[in-house]
Order: structure tokens, then C-alpha cells, then sequence
């Protein structure tokens, strides 16, 4: 009874709540989940930094590779989790259950997919252009994080059904907790044991084994009105149309998104192995402001989504609206708190190196001069994506690597002589003229969205006038 309680808690307040105390519940979990998943490949960072500079670049190197794999698991969890959530809003709990119970479906299969990977090991670094100094360690790190990505393949998914409740706080827990094992363990291997880099990987590993079995103990649970299921676990067509119309996008798109940021990698070790670690840890450093709006982000998404399911679109745009403000609010004080500690952040990540410390610092202070264009960009994308329009925001990350980042990188390599410090105007440019982007996106369906409150204006006056 408590269970079924806390999910009409839950449900009610995303419907009928004060959308800021609402936004702010909702968020901050997510958050907090976000920025935890990140400090994750911070301290891999910085205990591998302990090591050298060339383990420090390794190990960035194949999180790169990584993300690629994980961007196609988050796009799953993304999209199922918007479709989840609208039958829920809806109060239709078996349609929830049921397109719960293909996601999970989904991301088996997927987890097999990434196991089988492990044989195509050296010809997907091989593709990467992995320096040739990496190789050793990274091959042997990338194996042990393909097994972690199946992994968190079905926990991403188990997540993104627990955020479509509304269920941001257990997820916060759970990553807390899964953290500390991870971060427990990595200084045990590498501190007390001295095992080098690789038992970094395995300390992901065991964590996500812990989600893991959580996870399925929660997701088979009697009370779970979602529960799984194996009838739920049998996937219809009438029930894979929905979640594939708009996951496949968001997968496609994140896929594509780092995918490019590895090709990214690519081009800029022509400037060496250093100038490669560099660009990742600017990007570590960069992506915990981008992270933090991408909390609120998921979080806004959930709230448009159920109350769009519940035919409230007034009250949508109203959770947008809060989002907008909170996201700039966010690149305005990351841009200034990057500003001030420039010089401790070149130190931390450096590995004493003053070369590596140098250009870690230039490629960055390109990089921070964007982060409200990136966060504007994140509370634009939520409205996208809460409305189902996900293949816009598609279109936006191609245009944003494929024509704003990769091209003028390559002229800037090719044809000028700047350095690497080509990297970090790329950068800049890139990001600044994704904002830009998304801002003209909404404008162009603006019809899409606001016409959605004439009715409810018209219905209002109406009944005024009554």
C-alpha cells in the first residue's frame, strides 16, 4: 500500500503540483544522478593522472569510445522513457507496463550486441586512429568497458522507467551508491594496490553488477505497477511503433553526437597524444555545467511529457518556461566558477606536466565562453523532446558536428597555422552556433507549441463569461 502510495504521490504532484517546487523535486535528483555519473570519469581521470600523462590520455580516450556506445543506450532510455511516461500521465498503467517491458526487452538485446563487440576489440581502436602510444593500455581498458556498458545498457533503461514515474530521488540514491563502491574500489586498485589504470575499468564494473541487481529485484517487485513481467517482456508491434518512432532518433542523434566528438579526438591528435587528453578533460570539466542543465533538461521532459499525457498543455509550457530560467541561470555561474579556479582545475588534471597543464588551460578558456549558449540549448531541447519532436534535435547535433565543428577544424588545421589552440575555437564555434540553432528551430515550429494554449485561453474565457 505505501509502494502504490508513493506512485500516486509522485504522479499527482508532476500533475497538479506548484511546477516550481515540482521542477526543482524532479530536477535536482536527476542532477545530482547526472553529475555523480560524471564524477565517476572525473576521478578516473585524476587517479589515472597519478599514473602518467599518456595513462591519463588513454583512459579519456576510450571514455570517448565508450560514450559512442553508451549515447545508443541513452537514446533508448530517452525516448522510452517520454513514451512511459505519457501513458502514466494518463493514468493507463498497462500500456506503461507493457512498453516498459519492451524497453527492457530492447536493452537485452542490446547488452548482447556490446558483449559480442569484445572480439572487434583492436579494429575499434584501430578505426578511432588511437595513437599509437595509447594502444597499449587502452586496449586492454576498452574490453573490460564494452562489459561495462552492457551493463549499464539495462540499468539506463531501468533509470529512464524510474524517471517516467517521477521517481528522481531512488535514482539519486542508487547512483550515490553505486558511486561509492566505484570510487572505493578504484582507490583501493590503484592507490593501495597499485594494479595501474585497468582495475579502474573493473571497479566500474563490479558497480554497475550492484545496479544491476537492484534493478531487476525493483523491476520484478509485486507492488510495481510497472512490473516486469514475462508477457510484459514479449514485444508486440503495436507496442515497439511507438518507442522506436521516437527513440530511434534520439539514438540515431546521440549516436551520430559522439560519434563525431570521436572523430573529433581523431582530428585533433594530429597536434599529439597530449593535445587529445587536454580537449577530454576540458570536455570533463565543460560537461559538469552542461550536465547539470541536462538534469533539469530530463527532468522538464518528464513533467511536459506527463502532463501532455494528462491533456494539460498550458501547464507544459509552463514547466518549460521555469527551465529556460534555471539553465541560463546555470551557464552564467559555471561560466564565472571556470573562470576563477582555471588555474587550480590545469593543476589537478596535469600530472604535473606544464606543457599538458598549458594547453588544458587554453583549450578550456576557449570552451566556458559557450556555456550559456549550451545550456540555453538544453532547455530548448527538453521542449523538443517532451513533445515528441526528437528528429529536430536530430538535425541540430548533426548540423552542429558535421558542419560547425568538424569543417572548421579542419580548415583551421590545414589551412592557418594556430596550434592546437585550433581545437578550442573549435569548440567555441561550434557550441555558440548550436545555440543559435536551437533557438531558430524553435521559432520555426513555434505553431507547434504555443497554439496548444488557444484552447485552453478560448475555454477559460468562455467559462469566465459563464
Amino acid at each position: 500500500m505505501k509502494k502504490i502510495n508513493e506512485e500516486t504521490t509522485a504522479r499527482e504532484n508532476i500533475l497538479h503540483g506548484n511546477l516550481w517546487s515540482v521542477l526543482v523535486r524532479i530536477s535536482f535528483p536527476l542532477v545530482v544522478f547526472s553529475l555523480l555519473n560524471h564524477v565517476f570519469k572525473i576521478f578516473d581521470t585524476i587517479i589515472a593522472s597519478s599514473v602518467g600523462s599518456l595513462e591519463v590520455s588513454a583512459v579519456i580516450f576510450v571514455h570517448q569510445i565508450k560514450f559512442v556506445f553508451d549515447s545508443v543506450s541513452l537514446g533508448l532510455a530517452a525516448g522510452g522513457s517520454i513514451v512511459v511516461a505519457r501513458h502514466f500521465g494518463a493514468y493507463d498503467d498497462e500500456q506503461a507496463g507493457r512498453s516498459a517491458g519492451t524497453l527492457i526487452f530492447i536493452s537485452l538485446s542490446m547488452a548482447l550486441v556490446l558483449v559480442l563487440l569484445i572480439l572487434f576489440n583492436t579494429p575499434i581502436l584501430g578505426m578511432s586512429r588511437t595513437p599509437p602510444e595509447l594502444m597499449p593500455t587502452a586496449r586492454g581498458f576498452l574490453t573490460v568497458e564494452l562489459l561495462t556498458s552492457a551493463l549499464s545498457c539495462i540499468n539506463m533503461v531501468f533509470i529512464g522507467i524510474e524517471r517516467a514515474k517521477g521517481h528522481s530521488r531512488l535514482i539519486m540514491i542508487l547512483n550515490l551508491m553505486v558511486m561509492l563502491i566505484k570510487l572505493g574500489l578504484s582507490c583501493v586498485f590503484v592507490y593501495l594496490l597499485k594494479t595501474g589504470v585497468i582495475m579502474l575499468a573493473i571497479s566500474s564494473l563490479i558497480a554497475q553488477a550492484f545496479m544491476l541487481s537492484i534493478a531487476f529485484r525493483r523491476m520484478r517487485a509485486p507492488e510495481n505497477p510497472l512490473r516486469i513481467t514475462r508477457a510484459t517482456l514479449k514485444p508486440r508491434v503495436a507496442d515497439l511503433k511507438p518507442l522506436l518512432a521516437l527513440s530511434l532518433p534520439i539514438m540515431v542523434e546521440r549516436f551520430a553526437f559522439s560519434f563525431g566528438k570521436l572523430w573529433m579526438n581523431a582530428l585533433s591528435a594530429f597536434y599529439g597524444g597530449l593535445a587529445v587528453g587536454a580537449l577530454g578533460i576540458s570536455n570533463q570539466v565543460s560537461g559538469t555545467v552542461i550536465i547539470t542543465s541536462n538534469g533539469v533538461m530530463d527532468g522538464n521532459t518528464t513533467i511536459i511529457a506527463q502532463n501532455l499525457g494528462n491533456q494539460s498543455h498550458r501547464r507544459a509550457l509552463g514547466s518549460f518556461y521555469r527551465t529556460l530560467v534555471i539553465n541560463i541561470a546555470i551557464g552564467a555561474a559555471g561560466f564565472i566558477i571556470v573562470g576563477l579556479l582555471m588555474n587550480p582545475l590545469g593543476r589537478l588534471f596535469g600530472a604535473g606536466d606544464p606543457v599538458f597543464i598549458g594547453k588544458i588551460k587554453t583549450i578550456l578558456s576557449y570552451e566556458r565562453w559557450a556555456f550559456v549558449s549550451l545550456t540555453l540549448s538544453s532547455a530548448l531541447f527538453s521542449l523538443f523532446y517532451g513533445f515528441g519532436m526528437a528528429k529536430v534535435i536530430l538535425v541540430i547535433n548533426v548540423l552542429r558536428l558535421f558542419l560547425f565543428r568538424l569543417p572548421p577544424l579542419i580548415i583551421l588545421r590545414d589551412y592557418l597555422d594556430l596550434g592546437y589552440e585550433s581545437i578550442g575555437m573549435t569548440m567555441l564555434l561550434s557550441n555558440l552556433l548550436t545555440g543559435i540553432s536551437a533557438l531558430t528551430a524553435v521559432f520555426i515550429f513555434r505553431k507547434r507549441f504555443w497554439p496548444s494554449i488557444a484552447g485552453d485561453r478560448k475555454k477559460y474565457k468562455e467559462a469566465a463569461k459563464g
